[in-house]
């Protein structure tokens, strides 16, 4: 694990001012159509649940990320 470690919760995540995931390679490819458009029968997954209210989420994302949605 890295040395030096800030922990949030989701609570503090959706009080933030801003908001915004980077997310890199093909290894997040099958996951994140999941996490944009969660499945109403099934539980979202953590990151599909930060939603600070009145503020945008912002998503960066990579050629390779991004190859399934």
């Amino acid at each position: 694990p890295p040395p030096e470690r800030v922990t949030l919760t989701l609570p503090e995540l959706n009080r933030a001012r801003c908001v915004f995931f980077i997310v890199t390679g093909a290894g997040k490819a099958d996951i994140l159509p999941r996490v944009l458009s969660p499945s109403p029968d099934g539980a979202p997954l953590p990151a599909a649940m930060v939603h600070p209210p009145q503020k945008p989420v912002q998503w960066y994302l990579d050629t390779a990320a991004a190859g399934k949605i």
